[in-house]
């Protein structure tokens, strides 16, 4: 087993002089605050055995053009996501896991099906430690 490989999305570009220039005479000068666009990087399933850790931070909902859920975590800092598949959001609406639950989730492989390939994964919660 491996760790899974992530996938990472900057917003890199920034509007030119040009166009800055031209906004409405409200959005002109200093007092303008850029907002973070962009995502946490993603976990890229491709082989069975990979897996990410973290402490699970909650979700989004009805994410992207398929409308998806985005389960958000952080290990140690770092921040990362995890796209909804059908076996995910079933464990995720079960009740079985809330935020701040320490998971680790292992791809173990595609099941055929009639449409698509369903993804499955095993989820592991860690105990929670005594104070």
């Amino acid at each position: 087993i491996r760790p899974a490989g992530l996938v990472g999305v900057r917003n890199e570009l920034k509007l030119s002089d040009k166009v800055l220039a031209s906004l409405p005479e409200e959005f002109q000068g200093t007092n303008l605050e850029s907002l973070d666009t962009t995502l946490p990087p993603s976990v890229k399933w491709l082989q069975p055995g990979e897996y990410v850790g973290g402490v699970y931070e909650g979700c989004q909902e009805e994410v992207g053009p398929n409308n998806s859920m985005l389960y958000n975590f952080d290990a140690r800092g770092k921040k990362f996501s995890i796209w909804g598949t059908t076996t995910l959001d079933r464990v995720f609406a079960s009740g079985q896991i809330e935020k701040g639950d320490m998971l680790l989730i292992t791809y173990i492989g595609d099941i055929e099906t009639d449409n698509q390939p369903c993804k499955m994964f095993d989820i592991k919660k860690a105990a929670a430690k005594k104070a």
